[in-house]
């Protein structure tokens, strides 16, 4: 017995004698690089790895030279800030052809490029320069932003720009700056899973080179909370439809707007809110001056959720001609409104809506409202092909439940189910 127990303890010691004669790079492999200077921040991020942060850091135009801090393509990192704050008070140039189409004469610029793999936790990133304090590069970059972080922007600059990459974003999000976004995503993938976003716009979706010639985004909201002066979530009728167009997909998720539509979709490709098990709790998407939803071109799926619109009443054919004759959200105020046949490039792509479910309440206008653009006396008769189609929902209006007295005579009846607080003409 005393042999085996001599055996045992031999190995042992054999076992730590071998460790303690490994370099110290296989001990450090795991283990974080904890960073206490802007200095020590771009080293490692040049390295990759876990990063974590020692005290608040602020990285100066001085500390840089006047550039982002860069994680390279190919390169990982997960960023610690272990509670504390990075400012960003640095501005490196972008050099992207969306940006250089959207901003011809300005130098667009930014905090941090990650065109690698970067993950964020727990703790605060605050931008104050007139720059983008992140963003997702150049279809490789992926940035995952965890539920404990918080993302602050003062002054001039979006957020994210995503060009391409892909970001994932549970994070407090909050732009204190006037017109400019939280989120703007060009092509590539953004996935909301929860969180909060504070903002005048939200999330702005164009396609990849900010144009209607290259390929679309792909937006999914699973969870949180948008909160917005101006639209929440919006595409853009020249540079996020075509033949590739941007899709957003919203399965759960507050949106509010106080002084626009909540959501504006002038452009091809295909917006789905709710999902089919009928929930609509799941999805809430209000406007104060404006419409949930409102829509122009391109297709609308609606499975289930709230939505309630809020504005001074004002007919539809007050509206009809202004729609023919700009371009823009008009915001009428309903729970979800459809403009068909506008000029400009609105009716180069059908528009198709369908109604399967949901809450539908305005509480001056309509639940639902659909305007021809081709009704005002003396337009031209644009082609637009125009399906609607409503098989469920609850809907209800300060004016009425459904308005469609502005549309051709052969489109009129377009509901084949629903409950409505007043029984409408449209019936199929």
């Amino acid at each position: 017995m005393k042999q085996a127990k001599r055996r045992v303890w031999s190995i042992l010691l054999a076992c730590v004698m071998l460790l303690t004669m490994l370099p110290a790079g296989v001990w450090a492999a795991d283990e974080a690089q904890e960073v206490g200077t802007a200095a020590e921040l771009i080293e490692a991020f040049s390295a990759g790895g876990e990063i974590r942060l020692k005290n608040d850091i602020t990285v100066n135009n001085a500390d840089i030279n006047f550039k982002a801090l860069i994680l390279q393509a190919g390169v990982s990192a997960t960023l610690d800030l272990n509670q504390h704050t990075l400012t960003m008070n640095n501005n490196g140039m972008v050099d992207d052809t969306a940006y250089v189409k959207k901003y011809p004469t300005s130098f667009p610029s930014t905090g941090i490029i990650n065109a690698g793999a970067l993950t964020v936790e727990n703790g605060t990133i605050k931008g104050t320069m007139a720059v983008t304090a992140l963003i997702a590069n150049r279809n490789t970059g992926t940035l995952v932003l965890a539920d404990d972080v918080r993302v602050e922007k003062s002054g001039v600059g979006n957020v994210i720009d995503n060009l391409g990459g892909s970001v994932t974003s549970s994070a407090d999000i909050t732009v204190n700056g006037a017109n400019y976004s939280a989120i703007v995503t060009y092509g590539g993938s953004v996935t909301i899973e929860g969180g909060t976003i504070q903002a005048d716009y939200g999330v702005d979706i164009f396609n990849r080179y900010y144009n209607n010639e290259s390929s679309g985004a792909t937006v999914t909201v699973n969870g949180g909370t948008i909160s917005t002066k101006v639209y929440a979530l919006s595409t853009n009728n020249l540079y996020s439809g075509g033949d590739t167009p941007s899709n957003v997909v919203i399965n759960g998720g507050k949106f509010s707007s106080s002084r626009s539509s909540a959501i504006y979709w002038p452009s091809a490709g295909t917006l789905t809110i709710g999902t089919e098990d009928g929930d609509n709790s799941a999805v809430s998407i209000t406007a104060e001056n404006g419409s949930a939803v409102e829509i122009c071109s391109g297709t609308l799926q609606i499975n289930s959720g709230t939505f309630v619109g809020k504005e001074t009443f004002n007919s539809s054919e007050s509206y009809a001609g202004p729609y023919r004759e700009n371009s823009g959200s008009g915001g009428p105020g309903d729970a979800v409104t459809v403009v068909a046949r506008r000029a400009g490039g609105y009716i180069n792509d059908p528009l198709s809506v369908t109604i399967a479910g949901g809450v539908f309440e305005s509480s001056y206008n309509y639940g639902i409202r659909y305007i021809d653009c081709n009704e005002v006396q003396g337009a031209d008769q644009l082609q637009q092909n125009v399906t609607f189609t409503v098989s469920g929902g609850s809907f209800q209006g300060g004016a009425e439940a459904v308005n469609a007295e502005y549309i051709a005579e052969d489109e009129e009846q377009f509901i084949s189910g629903g409950l409505f607080s007043a029984k409408p003409v449209a019936f199929v």
